[in-house]
């Protein structure tokens, strides 16, 4: 995962470089559940959507280098983005370390669209 633009290019760049074709990860697999997801969105069979949760905790594996938002948020954060086709204005987050000092095991990551739509992500290890 990229932390800006820049680094996001260079990542490109070094991919191309390297003869293989830029991708997104996990994060650029959708669940299957995507088609039918949309077109209920579409339908408004879902009616309006006033805001998303997601929930990724207790995954078991304990990360030596990498904290709780860097390893779960790409897929969720990629989801929500998709669905709702839109960026959004603000974007907090707060994590703590519990296990590990220095490593944010929880997570807590919150998205507030133009609109009023959000998206709370909740993770950890």
């Amino acid at each position: 995962m990229a932390l800006n633009t820049n680094d996001a290019q260079e990542m490109v760049k070094d991919r191309r470089r390297e003869g293989k074709c830029p991708d997104g990860g996990a994060s650029s697999h959708l669940p299957p559940c995507r088609g039918s997801t949309e077109r209920m969105l579409g339908s408004g069979e879902l009616g309006k959507v006033y805001y998303i949760y997601t929930q990724r905790v207790n995954l078991g594996v304990i990360r030596q280098d990498e904290n709780a938002l860097l390893s779960f948020a790409p897929h969720d954060l990629s989801v929500i983005l998709y669905l709702l086709e839109e960026e959004p204005l603000v974007v907090t987050a707060h994590g703590e370390s519990y296990i590990q000092k220095g490593i944010e095991d929880v997570v807590f990551l919150g998205l507030q669209f133009s609109d009023g739509k959000m998206a709370n992500i909740h993770l950890s290890c």
